[in-house]
C-alpha cells in the first residue's frame, strides 16, 4: 500500500460516501496530522479508531452523523447528540484522538454535546447545529479550549453563567463567536447585554449579532443596544424601539407651544385692542338688539285718543 511507502500528512477523505471505519485502518498512518471525513454518512465506527494517530491534529467531522435525503427531510431518527439511532457510537468513536487540537462538528444537528476524551483540543467547530444553551454542551475540565464557534445555532439567549464559567475554567481565557443565532432581544437578553460592555473582548463577532425578534428590533447590532431598549412589558404592536421617538415627539410639541406663547406675549397690546374693539363690537349689536325689540314690542296708542296726554304734550311744546 501507498501508506506503507510514503508518509502521509494530509489525508482528504470527504464526500466518498464512506459508511464504515474498519478497525486498525488508520494505524499505518501514524505521521498523519489532518484527516477530513466530511460529507461521509458514517454508521458503522468501532470505539478508539482514532486513538493510534498519536499525530492528528486536525479532524474535519461536518456531516458525517446521518445520512440525509436530497430533498433536505432527516430520514432517520436520531439521538439528543444528533447522532442516528441506528448507528449509535459514531462520535464516540471518531472522538478519540488523543492529541487532537482542532475539530470540525458543524452542520451535524447537534442539540447537545458532551466532549471528555480530549484533553489536548483548542479550537472547536459547532457552527449550523442545533444547539440551543450553553449547559447543553459539556467539557471536561482537563480541556482547555480557546475558540468556540456557536454561529448559526438556535441561540435565543446566552447564559452569562454559562459564558462566565467557560472563561473562569481555561487560564488563558476563551474566544466565542455567536452571529447567527436568533436571539430574542427583549428583558431575558438585559444581563447579557451589560456582560457585554466589559468582556467585548471574549465574544470575537459581537459586531454581527443582531436581534431576530420583536419585530422592531429586528435586525438590529445587539452590541448597540442599552438595557432600556430590552422589555418584556410591551408587545410587538408597541416596541420599546419607538420610545425614543415618543421623546423627541414630546420634544417638538414643546418647543411649538413655547415658541406660540411667546407670539401671543410679543402681541399682547393688539391682542388687548382686539379684544376691546371686539367687546364694544358686541356691546353695540346688544343695545341694537334691545331698542329694536322695545319699537316692536311696546304698544302703539294714537295721541288724539288720550285728551290728557294730549294736554301734556302741547303743555310741553309751549315751554
Amino acid at each position: 500500500m501507498l501508506f506503507h511507502m510514503h508518509p502521509i500528512h494530509l489525508l482528504p477523505h470527504s464526500s466518498n460516501q464512506l459508511r464504515q471505519i474498519e478497525p486498525g485502518l488508520f494505524s499505518v498512518l501514524s505521521a498523519l496530522h489532518s484527516l477530513d471525513l466530511s460529507d461521509n454518512p458514517l454508521c458503522n465506527v468501532p470505539p478508539g479508531a482514532l486513538q493510534e494517530l498519536l499525530n492528528l491534529s486536525s479532524l474535519h467531522l461536518s456531516r458525517v452523523l446521518s445520512e440525509k435525503p436530497d430533498d433536505g427531510n432527516d430520514g432517520h431518527e436520531k439521538s439528543p447528540e444528533g447522532e442516528n439511532v441506528q448507528c449509535p457510537g459514531v462520535l464516540h468513536g471518531l472522538l478519540s484522538a488523543p492529541f487532537l487540537h482542532f475539530l470540525d462538528l458543524s452542520r451535524n444537528d447537534l442539540m447537545s454535546l458532551t466532549l471528555t476524551q480530549l484533553p489536548a483540543l483548542r479550537q472547536l467547530d459547532l457552527r449550523y447545529n442545533s444547539l440551543c444553551s450553553l449547559s447543553n454542551i459539556t467539557f471536561s475540565e482537563a480541556m482547555e479550549i480557546e475558540f468556540l464557534d456557536l454561529r448559526n445555532n438556535k441561540f435565543k439567549g446566552i447564559s452569562v453563567a454559562g459564558l462566565e464559567g467557560l472563561k473562569k475554567a481555561r487560564k488563558n481565557g476563551i474566544h466565542v463567536r455567536l452571529s447567527g443565532n436568533p436571539f430574542v432581544c427583549d428583558c431575558k437578553l438585559r444581563d447579557f447585554v451589560s456582560w457585554l460592555v466589559n468582556h467585548s473582548f471574549m465574544i470575537q463577532d459581537r459586531a454581527e449579532i443582531h436581534c431576530a425578534s420583536p419585530a422592531m428590533l429586528k435586525g438590529a447590532i445587539l452590541s448597540q443596544l442599552t438595557v432600556a431598549n430590552l422589555s418584556c412589558e410591551l408587545g410587538p404592536q408597541h416596541p420599546v424601539v419607538l420610545q425614543t421617538s415618543y421623546v423627541f415627539l414630546g420634544l417638538v410639541l414643546a418647543v411649538v407651544g413655547v415658541v406660540f406663547l411667546l407670539v401671543l406675549y410679543l402681541n399682547r397690546q393688539g391682542i388687548k385692542r382686539w379684544a376691546i374693539e371686539g367687546r364694544e363690537f358686541c356691546l353695540d349689536r346688544m343695545a341694537n338688539s334691545y331698542y329694536y325689540r322695545y319699537e316692536h314690542e311696546a304698544p302703539h296708542t294714537p295721541l288724539s285718543s288720550n285728551p290728557s296726554r294730549c294736554s301734556q304734550v302741547s303743555l310741553i311744546q309751549k315751554k
